[in-house]
């Protein structure tokens, strides 16, 4: 496409935003939300760096919630839905880029 693009009279940055940019959209945008996902979730590196209670993430406190010899269900599940709502909703946000994501990566 880069050539062909060349052959019509694109210069370098009109490749880039109009055919480069465009194309790569999806791909970073499923990128970004799966890293956003991982960034989320992810306790080992939260309660390592953030050790004062004020500080901790849902995912960590979610941990504490589980005691020694009882757990706390309500709680519990009312932290995950927390947990799980931005998640949620940033995936309907960004589902067709998702999609489009996927199925370009299906035809290569």
């Amino acid at each position: 496409m880069d050539e062909a693009a060349k052959i019509d009279g694109c210069g370098t940055m009109q490749i880039f935003f109009y055919i480069i940019g465009p194309m790569s959209k999806p791909t970073l945008i499923v990128s970004a939300l799966l890293n956003f996902i991982w960034a989320w979730k992810d306790v080992w590196y939260s309660n390592i760096y953030l050790g004062r209670p004020e500080r901790q993430t849902i995912s960590v406190r979610l941990l504490s919630l589980i005691g020694d010899k009882s757990v706390e269900y309500g709680q519990m599940m009312a932290a995950t839905v927390m947990m799980m709502l931005p998640v949620i909703l940033l995936y309907f946000c960004a589902q067709k880029y998702f999609d489009e994501g996927i199925t370009i990566t299906e035809l290569k």
